[in-house]
């Protein structure tokens, strides 16, 4: 029989529950307060991209980050609060959240989402301050990385107070869609055109996978099992008639 292991949460002990060849750790040096990462990406040039971003009550906003495999470090793309136009009472955008993407040309998009408190409130409260002018979520903004240049571009704010909780970059129309966590509606930013559609409601809140399929069509699930699509043909969201079955524990699908 295998061996049991209890360790307090967050020790360094737990470390050594991974196997010990094969792996190389990485440690983050310098983000004290930052306790999460939602998303991670491998570059068409193999190079690893994510984020390092706080739920940890600091109120703080969301690095993008790559993996240096050659030194086994991990190196700062950019702080988001320097690139977003950051509010000292508003809940901030704390992460990027299975958003990032990759262009055609190298740049990396993604956008930011919130997920901690702004700083005058004692918890992460997204519905009840949504749409607070100056303590609500000012919304996720869109930006584009370029890491040849290190240049950042901020493309504002597709939808007001709405945190985007997944996105993804479709060649086939040169856009990038996204799914928006409280109202459950589905975007898209054209590249081309620099405008933003509202594609309507696609799910009930609260689902972040979302993936261009071998058709070149966007898919996504609804927390309550609903296996959905954008049609990019026709911006259309449609249900593919299949439903995942339910879980006997009853939770919510993703």
């Amino acid at each position: 029989m295998g061996k049991s292991y209890l360790y307090h949460y967050g020790s360094p002990e737990t470390f050594t529950l991974i196997p010990q060849e094969g792996v190389v750790l990485a440690r983050p040096q310098g983000y004290e307060g930052f306790n999460c990462c939602w998303d991670g990406a491998l570059s068409p040039d193999g190079v690893f991209y994510f984020s390092i971003g706080s739920e940890a009550g600091n109120g703080d906003y969301a690095y993008l980050n790559r993996y240096n495999r050659d030194e086994n470090t991990i190196e700062k793309c950019f702080y988001s609060r320097d690139v977003v136009l950051p509010s000292p009472r508003a809940l901030p955008g704390s992460k990027i959240h299975s958003a990032i993407d990759f262009l055609p040309d190298g740049r990396i998009i993604c956008c930011n989402h919130s997920t901690d408190k702004a700083p005058n409130h004692p918890e992460w409260l997204p519905y009840a301050y949504y749409s607070h002018t100056w303590e609500g979520f000012q919304g996720s903004t869109l930006m584009i990385y370029d890491p040849k240049t290190g240049h950042v571009d901020n493309l504002g704010i597709p939808a007001p107070h709405e945190s985007m909780y997944g996105g993804v970059y479709s060649a086939k129309n040169n856009a990038y869609y996204m799914l928006g966590f409280q109202r459950g509606h589905m975007y898209k930013y054209d590249l081309d055109t620099r405008r933003v559609k509202d594609l309507g409601k696609a799910i009930e809140e609260c689902s972040h996978r979302v993936h261009v399929g071998p058709d070149e069509h966007v898919y996504l699930t609804s927390p309550s099992g609903f296996f959905m699509r954008v049609n990019t043909d026709t911006d259309r969201i449609e249900w593919t008639g299949i439903r995942l079955p339910k879980h006997r524990s009853d939770y919510k699908k993703r």
